[in-house]
């Protein structure tokens, strides 16, 4: 029918090969997916890998090997040629997608009365024979020919990407299978591929946030997975961590494990957090440094903290951390004093008592009287006063007086005091007692030494209730020597006999003196104080008439004295006369009697003057 030209029996290659890849069958397949199946083989961009294709990677259903073996049977006869032909054709395919629907096709041809029907059905169901019958009536011939091909697929070799895609990824559908997890898609099947928590078959496994291929890291403060494993918990590294913070922020929920270590339950699980303190926190009500497995000791910050059971609270030192109390101004203690009235350190060592230091510029400060502010100051066997109830161990002033620390002054030579005067005047013991006023001893090797004015030095003299003068600025106690005159300690004088001032002459003196009270104040002699007269040019008397009285004018002023010829105008006996030949005594003016009448009374006086 076709003739031998070679031209023709290309042709019906040409007809056989597009009936063959575009043979479908309409009840199974339609003829868009066979085009599709046969698009990724025939069009390199649909390959199922992406980027560039390597000449050896295309599948091997892009090379079709067809083997066709044909039987033809023909029957001729003068009206009409039956041919029967057997035609069993094998091919060998290749391919990376199912094979189409069979594809059924009719040719009918009249060269030139010639009409030919040709039907060919392909059909992927091994075996298919294909019998073929052709009729020839001359001059028409008529040929029908059917084709049945037997067609055997063989599943195209899978190529693996180099990095195995996550097992949920477009095109690997993988499963976890004995452990193992692979895609089970047809263009990946057996390949490797990365499991999640939702790739069916996997189980998460306990592990660090960097082992094997975990890949982990926060998200919202759960540590998961994010390679292998990806949607897994983890366990957080140090470094994942980093600085640890208070275990109640950001979601923490910090709490103690059973090896002294607080670390974070709710987010940022397993990561270490620093405990908070008080007892509201999570370090609770704060315990003493050696109890409960603490085992604390000091930080660099000063502070001690549990170094075993409940690390980083902090904790009460005890005598052991503290070790013996130093000054509160050493080693960055910054000492000062609590309301319990002990001084601890604020800086280093905190809650350490600590030793107050003394003085205005120290943790003491200025000391205060013993009995304020709940200082219950008393004596230490030192000899210093220091407060034992507020502000311990402080110096503080002891209160003078028999209801104070000092109790009632004493002398400052007597029980160790050692008294010495102060700056301010007074005496005080500066051994035992120290502070307490003392009672100056007097004279030279005593506290006070030799008496001195009481105008000088800022002594401030004056007499006490016993008579002595002594002073009240400086050198409080000691004795003084009163100054005379109106403006003196003595102040003006006084009769010898008055307040116990006991006068006497001490020598050819013009005053006498108090030689009890008031001593030695000067005072006005009387005659107890002067004894017997004596001639008033003898001593210094320098005596003078005192109205008819001779009295002393220079030494023992105002001591009567005998006058002398000198004093009567002549001769003693003139005194009874008067000055001159006068008749009248000097007296006579003081009403006295003439003498011829009160001869007596004046032999009396004279006798008193003169006696």
């Amino acid at each position: 029918m076709l003739g031998n030209t070679p031209l023709k029996a290309l042709l019906v290659f040409y007809f056989l090969g597009v009936t063959t890849i575009i043979a479908y069958n309409p009840n199974e397949y339609s003829l868009r997916r066979a085009l599709r199946k046969r698009g990724l083989e025939l069009c390199p961009v649909l390959y199922p890998q992406p980027g560039p294709i390597p000449f050896f990677a295309f599948p091997q259903s892009f090379f079709v090997g067809v083997t066709t073996t044909t039987t033809t049977t023909t029957t001729t006869t003068s009206k009409a040629t039956t041919t029967t032909s057997k035609v069993t054709t094998t091919s060998t395919t290749t391919t990376t997608t199912t094979t189409k629907p069979p594809t059924t096709t009719t040719t009918t041809t009249k060269p030139p009365t010639t009409t030919t029907t040709s039907t060919t059905t392909s059909t992927t169901k091994p075996p298919t024979t294909t019998t073929t019958t052709t009729t020839t009536k001359p001059p028409t011939t008529t040929t029908t020919t059917t084709t049945t091909t037997k067609a055997t697929t063989t599943p195209f070799q899978v190529v693996c990407p180099g990095t195995a895609p996550s097992c949920e990824a477009s095109g690997c559908s993988g499963t976890v299978t004995g452990g193992q997890p692979t895609c089970k898609s047809t263009t990946l099947a057996g390949c490797s591929c990365i499991p999640s928590i939702n790739t069916p078959g996997y189980t998460c496994v306990s592990q660090a946030c960097n082992a094997g291929s975990c890949g982990g890291s926060f998200t919202d403060g759960i540590p998961t997975c994010k390679n292998y494993g990806a949607g897994c918990s983890c366990t957080p590294t140090s470094t994942m961590c980093g600085t640890a913070q208070d275990c109640t922020l950001n979601g923490c929920a910090g709490t103690f494990n059973s090896d002294g270590f607080a670390t974070c339950k709710g987010k940022w699980i397993t990561c270490p957090c620093n405990p908070t303190q008080g007892a509201s926190g999570t370090c609770g009500a704060q315990k003493p440094c050696d109890q409960s497995g603490c085992g604390g000791s000091f930080d660099s910050d000063g502070y001690a903290t549990c170094k075993g059971l409940t690390k980083g609270c902090r904790c009460t030192p005890t005598s052991t951390n503290c070790g013996t109390p130093k000054d509160c101004t050493l080693n960055g203690c910054g000492g000062s004093f609590d309301s319990d009235g002990y001084a601890t350190c604020k800086n280093l060592y905190k809650t350490c008592r600590c030793n107050p230091t003394q003085g205005s510029g120290g943790t003491c400060g200025t000391p205060k009287d013993c009995d304020l502010n709940g200082c219950a100051g008393s004596f230490d066997s030192d000899g210093y006063s220091t407060c034992k109830g507020l502000y311990k161990t402080c110096r503080c002033n002891p209160t003078q007086g028999a209801g104070g620390n000092c109790g009632t002054p004493k002398s400052c030579d007597s029980g160790n005091c050692g008294g010495t005067f102060d700056s301010n005047g007074s005496a005080t013991c500066k051994n035992l007692y120290k502070g307490c006023i003392c009672l100056p001893t007097q004279g030279s090797g005593g506290t006070c030494g030799t008496p001195k004015s009481c105008d000088t030095g800022g002594c401030a003299g004056s007499f006490d209730s016993n008579g002595y003068a002594t002073c009240k600025g400086l050198y409080k106690g000691c004795r003084c020597t009163p100054t005379q005159g109106s403006s003196g300690t003595c102040g003006p004088r006084k009769d010898c006999d008055l307040n116990d001032c006991d006068g006497h002459f001490q020598g050819n003196l013009p005053y006498a003196q108090c030689t009890n009270w008031w001593a030695p104040c000067y005072c006005n002699a009387v005659d107890a104080t002067c004894g017997s007269p004596k001639r008033c040019d003898l001593n210094g008397c320098a005596g003078k008439w005192v109205g008819n009285v001779a009295r002393c004018s220079g030494n023992f002023v105002n001591c009567k004295c005998t006058p002398t010829d000198d004093m009567c105008g002549g001769t003693t006996v003139s005194c009874y006369l008067g000055p001159g030949t006068t008749a009248v005594p000097p007296w006579e003016t003081s009403g006295l009697v003439s003498v011829n009448t009160n001869t007596k009374t004046n032999t009396q006086k004279f006798s008193t003057i003169g006696s």
